[in-house]
């Protein structure tokens, strides 16, 4: 068996118009017909992409390395370059040794199925990868191989879920306000003269981060073995 292992399913005729009711994806002009709903793959983690949701992603460096200061621009350079043509980007943040990222796959019209997950990240870490190591002159894996994803519910409060994302800098001491930080993004507010709520992230999403905490020790503690 391969290492990419895939399966997807159909889902039944009767569910295809209810997905339709996704209206802030509407810019996305999702073409329901033909398109499979969810996927279900496996590398050394098992991953579960569902179609028309937002997703929780973490991907991490190799051996924990630090990047510096442009390799950070490169990769948010990297992460924002195909946003509302493969997918549409909620938020992001570049962290010295991670990043996180919320966004729903978009839509591929030319073979009429939705943008696999793993192929959008293999698109992010390859270009940014490149880049930093032309800059270094040197050939090199600069990502782990595997990204922890979480599926997002739709009930979950969407300022909680960016906030958290865009908050990382202050947890990890590195700056007080997260405006100071340079390597974050995310989509304008709906009221521009209207902060942010101040929410604390619902307990599912903290799970999620928790787990995405999680992967990334458990992931530096294989590699030292």
């Amino acid at each position: 068996m391969s290492r990419h292992h895939r399966q997807e399913y159909d889902p039944p005729s009767k569910f295809i118009g209810r997905v339709t009711s996704v209206s802030r994806r509407a810019s996305l002009d999702w073409a329901w017909s033909g398109i499979r709903l969810m996927t279900f793959y496996r590398r050394d983690l098992p991953h579960l992409q569902r179609d028309a949701k937002r997703h929780f992603v973490t991907f991490v460096t190799r051996n924990r390395r630090t990047l510096p200061e442009w390799a950070r621009d490169i990769v948010l350079d990297s992460i924002r370059h195909d946003d509302r043509f493969r997918y549409e980007l909620d938020a992001a943040v570049v962290m010295p040794d991670h990043a996180h990222l919320i966004l729903t796959p978009g839509i591929d019209k030319l073979r009429h199925r939705v943008i696999p997950l793993f192929e959008i990240m293999q698109a992010i870490k390859g270009a940014s990868a490149r880049k930093i190591n032309q800059r270094l002159e040197c050939h090199g894996a600069i990502w782990q191989e595997e990204s922890f994803d979480h599926v997002l519910r739709s009930a979950e409060d969407n300022y909680a879920k960016v906030m958290y994302v865009l908050e990382n800098p202050i947890r990890r001491g590195l700056v007080s306000d997260w405006r100071e930080y340079k390597w974050l993004w995310h989509r304008p507010f709906p009221n521009p003269y209207e902060p942010p709520r101040a929410n604390v992230a619902p307990d599912a999403f903290v799970r999620a981060a928790e787990r995405s905490e999680a992967f990334r020790v458990s992931s530096t503690r294989d590699e030292k073995q």
